[in-house]
């Protein structure tokens, strides 16, 4: 199973169009749509834990933010990259 790991704020949130973008991270990091934040903590849970760990982003503009973080276990032997 996953760990789960959710992060809410109640700041501006994300505008529809830059929602668009965030969602879907590995073409927002390569046309480089995201900030260096966003873009750092996605290739690292890919990194450091198995590769369909992701980041799931949700937001409302003036009602703000949540990510959520599914991380799966790497299985014994997958080892580290």
């Amino acid at each position: 199973g996953a760990i789960k790991f959710t992060i809410t704020d109640n700041g501006n949130g994300f505008e529809p169009s830059k929602l668009k973008q965030v969602k879907d991270m590995e073409s927002s990091i390569q046309n480089g749509f995201v900030g260096i934040g966003l873009a750092h903590v996605y290739e690292s849970i890919q990194l450091y834990y198995s590769p369909k760990s992701t980041m799931l982003v949700e937001s409302q503009k003036g009602a703000g933010t949540q990510i959520t973080l599914l991380l799966y276990p790497l299985k014994e032997g997958d080892g580290h990259v």
